[in-house]
């Protein structure tokens, strides 16, 4: 199907806006074929495009507490993207805001002054912070906080090339039952670097997208591209550097806003 006059600024907005052109296309041909059926040659405006759009993004957010022991959540990523700053925020939610008793772990040995900035967090909101470098200290720790709502992980940041992090990961992470992984994404990076991280990180099994710096991004459309392309439902959105108030459960809304405003 061929885009006519009416039809082509709203194409060209949203491919100028990062999603995909052919994901582009292939929304306007169902739109065009759906309401062909029911009212001969339609208009197809934005409003049509946002609808068809607000159905294929999934969010899932917040996080869910467990009965029975603490819901362990590790928040995944390259460097840079603003884990520990998020883990931060997400800690002060539930101690602060729903009075849950939380848990910080930090995995990251690597990164200068990483413990040392979730330990001052900790302080700030008396929760109690803990350093494991691998996987039995680890376990020492996850026994220490069995009797915790909630436990936030937050991991050393790695170059998407370094072919070991997964495994490292994922042999610390079998010392409990079950991790929630949520992968932390800049909504700054390019999209290539995006899909690489997705691929490395896919072992993991991911459990969540979380996508930061969402006030420093000009374009969305990569958020939409990431929705369809995985399937994997989106957690949480940051939008600034204050803790605890620049986080925000993800909604399918959120993600069309912005596109399109």
């Amino acid at each position: 199907m061929g885009l006519n006059e009416a039809q082509l600024p709203v194409y060209e907005k949203l491919v100028g806006r990062g999603v995909n052109h052919r994901v582009v296309a292939r929304m306007f041909e169902t739109i065009h074929s759906r309401e062909q059926r029911k009212e001969g040659d339609p208009v197809i405006g934005e409003s049509h495009l946002a609808a068809v759009m607000k159905g294929a993004v999934k969010c899932e957010g917040p996080i869910q507490l467990e009965p029975g022991g603490p819901k362990v959540v590790a928040l995944v990523g390259p460097t840079g993207v603003g884990k520990t700053t998020t883990i931060a925020k997400l800690a002060a939610r539930f101690a602060l805001h729903q009075e849950k008793k939380v848990a910080m772990v930090s995995l990251d040995t690597y990164r200068m002054g990483a413990w040392e900035q979730l330990e001052a967090y900790g302080e700030l909101m008396q929760v109690p912070v803990s350093l494991a470098a691998d996987r039995s200290e680890f376990a020492r720790v996850m026994e220490k906080v069995r009797d915790m709502d909630v436990v936030l992980v937050d991991t050393m940041g790695k170059s998407h090339r370094d072919p070991d992090y997964c495994r490292q990961l994922q042999r610390v992470f079998e010392v409990v039952p079950k991790v929630e992984t949520h992968l932390v994404q800049s909504a700054t990076s390019q999209e290539s670097v995006v899909t690489q991280c997705f691929k490395q990180f896919a072992p993991l099994g991911i459990d969540r997208v979380l996508f930061t710096k969402l006030d420093e991004a000009v374009n969305f459309g990569m958020l939409f591209n990431c929705s369809i392309r995985y399937r994997i439902p989106f957690s949480y959105f940051t939008t600034g550097q204050s803790v605890p108030e620049d986080i925000e459960v993800a909604s399918e809304d959120k993600v069309i806003r912005l596109i399109f405003n």
